[in-house]
C-alpha cells in the first residue's frame, strides 16, 4: 500500500503521522520515499544562512492563541519557519506586526513552492503587509527572522522607555495603562517591552 500527497512531504502538517503510527501499533514494516517539502525548500531559498530553526507548521486559529503563538516566536533568537492558510495571511501579519517590529524583521514569502506560480519574495514585514494583494491563493509558507539588532536598538532604547515608565507612574497610570501607552508608542514589541521593564535581572 502507497500513501503519495500531492501537496508536499507526506508526514509533514498532513494526515501521514496517524498512518505511521497505526502501521508501528500492528507491526507493519513501511518506508519512506522522500518528497518536495516546503520547509526545506523554503530554506534553501533564504538569501542568508539559518543553522538554526524552530518549525512551527499551522498557526492556532483562534486570535488570543496566534497572539501567545506570535509571542514565543518573538522571543527566538534563529528563524521560525510557519504555514498559514492563504485566507488567514493578512490576519496573521497584522497580529505578527504587533509583536514583532515590522521595520526591523524581515520575512521570507514563499507561495505555491515547486509549483507551476511559484512566488518567492525576501523583504521587511512592513513591505509585505503593504503590498500583498487582498486575495492571496495557494499555500503559503513563511520564514520569519529574528529582528535586526541595529534596528531594534534604534527605535527601542531602555533609557527612553525608564523615562517615559517613571513619568507615567508619577502621573498614577497604572502598569496596565504604562504598558498600552508604551505600545503605542513603540508599535510592534509588545514582548520586549515587557521583557525591558519587568524581567530585569538584579
Amino acid at each position: 500500500m502507497g500513501y503519495v500527497a500531492n501537496a508536499g512531504m507526506p508526514g509533514l502538517c498532513d494526515p501521514g503521522a496517524r498512518l505511521v503510527a497505526m502501521c508501528m501499533e500492528k507491526g507493519f514494516s513501511f518506508d519512506v520515499v522522500p518528497g518536495p517539502s516546503a520547509l526545506v525548500t523554503a530554506l534553501s531559498a533564504m538569501p542568508q544562512e539559518a543553522r538554526q530553526f524552530s518549525f512551527f507548521g499551522f498557526p492556532p486559529e483562534h486570535a488570543g492563541e496566534q497572539r501567545k503563538f506570535l509571542e514565543r516566536i518573538a522571543r527566538l533568537e534563529h528563524a521560525a519557519i510557519i504555514y498559514v492558510p492563504p485566507h488567514d495571511l493578512q490576519k496573521f501579519l497584522s497580529l505578527a506586526a504587533r509583536s514583532l517590529p515590522p521595520k526591523a524583521t524581515h520575512v521570507l514569502f514563499c507561495r505555491e513552492l515547486t509549483k507551476l506560480h511559484q512566488e518567492i519574495r525576501y523583504c521587511r514585514l512592513s513591505e509585505l503587509i503593504e503590498g500583498l494583494p487582498e486575495n492571496v491563493r495557494g499555500e503559503i509558507t513563511l520564514v520569519l527572522m529574528p529582528p535586526s539588532r541595529e534596528s531594534e536598538t534604534a527605535e527601542l532604547r531602555p533609557a527612553t522607555l525608564e523615562t517615559i515608565q517613571r513619568s507615567l507612574r508619577r502621573r498614577g497610570f497604572s502598569e496596565r495603562d504604562v504598558l498600552r501607552i508604551l505600545r503605542a508608542v513603540f508599535p510592534g514589541q509588545g514582548p520586549r517591552l515587557r521583557t525591558r521593564l519587568y524581567n530585569k535581572e538584579d
